[in-house]
């Protein structure tokens, strides 16, 4: 039985597809594929550009757009990516902590989200 999506969140991608994790984990953050495009038109995200890549990460700088009531319509916002590979059992795991700092917005200096 499918569990229903809370009322506040937003599905953001729903598809199957014929790939592998490596390469699905390389069409996320990535401006030029067409998931990741997808995704910003979702989340109103724009200017959004990458560091150089490393095995072990990279940083990812973006607009995105601010829905309160007052106050700026846009924030800035640099995603830093940390890159674990987990040897399993049944392969490897590929994780990407994604640390989202917010900034240019006057609720606070910056706020933070860390996301798996």
């Amino acid at each position: 039985m499918a569990s229903e999506l809370h009322p506040k969140y937003k599905l953001m991608l729903e598809d199957d597809f014929d790939l592998s994790a490596q390469k699905l984990f390389d069409e996320f953050w990535n401006p030029d594929s067409r998931i990741w495009q997808e995704c910003m038109v979702l989340n109103e995200m724009s200017d959004f550009k990458n560091s150089d890549e490393t095995d072990t990460g990279k940083k990812s700088n973006f607009v995105v757009k601010m829905s309160a009531p007052i106050g700026p319509k846009h924030a800035d916002v640099q995603m830093i990516h940390t890159y674990q590979k987990v040897k399993l059992p049944a392969g490897i795991m590929l994780v990407n902590e994604i640390e989202h700092k917010t900034s240019n917005f006057p609720y606070a200096d910056y706020f933070d989200i860390i996301h798996r």
